[in-house]
């Protein structure tokens, strides 16, 4: 009899376990190989998801030419996965988001642009209807991958790896040895207010960061 109740307790749970992971919809996408979506963040009563691709795509039944190279792919999704709004941008060079932060509904999407001469970090900010609010350009030499974006009350907080050198400014951020983690805060004015830097002859990254606006940082 015990046997038998484990026996019936178990596929009961098994039958819950399923149902908990039980997907409300599906969206789907054709099958692009130059097609990639990089991360997602609630939006607007919804979803945004953010990606990027090469040549030319259609998502529900909306086609994408890139400008060249790879552009940068935006979408906003409402909670029954039905696409409201879709957006494109880039230039004639590679065009690569990394990471993506909402605040009050605002998106805030860092990512690089690639050039022959010099490369790019750039921070643009979008509406609720995918209006461009601003745009930061921060030229850099070297090489930087961005894990965090963050916006407080009163500050822009970026972080990830980085070696070489970032311009913010007329000032220079600079890391001449090997790939190391660097975190920078900007004021309103996108003006460096402080910026920090691992040391040593490792390897380091910056995954994560807990704040609160006029607290201390946890890196």
């Amino acid at each position: 009899m015990k046997r038998i109740i484990i026996f019936v307790l178990a596929i009961l749970l098994t039958a819950v376990a399923n149902a908990q992971y039980e997907p409300q919809w599906q969206l789907g996408f054709p099958e692009y190989e130059n097609l990639n979506i990089k991360t997602s963040t609630t939006f607007e009563n919804g979803y945004a998801m953010l990606g990027s691709f090469t040549d030319t795509i259609t998502v529900e039944g909306i086609t994408l030419c890139s400008r060249g190279g790879t552009d940068v792919l935006l979408m906003h999704l409402d909670t029954l996965g039905v696409v409201r709004r879709i957006i494109s941008f880039g230039n004639e060079n590679d065009d690569i988001p990394s990471t993506m932060f909402n605040r009050n509904d605002i998106l805030y999407i860092c990512g690089q642009t690639a050039t022959d001469s010099l490369n790019e970090l750039f921070i643009y900010s979008f509406d609720v209807l995918f209006r461009q609010l601003s745009d930061l350009v921060l030229p850099f030499d070297g090489k930087i991958q961005t894990d965090i974006l963050r916006v407080g009350s009163d500050k822009l907080l970026i972080g990830g790896s980085m070696k070489g050198a970032i311009m913010i400014g007329s000032q220079f951020v600079v890391n001449n040895n090997n790939e190391h983690a660097f975190f920078i805060e900007l004021s309103p004015e996108r003006e460096l207010m402080s910026s920090w830097l691992t040391s040593g002859n490792g390897l380091h990254r910056l995954h994560s960061l807990v704040a609160e606006d006029n607290s201390d940082y946890v890196l």
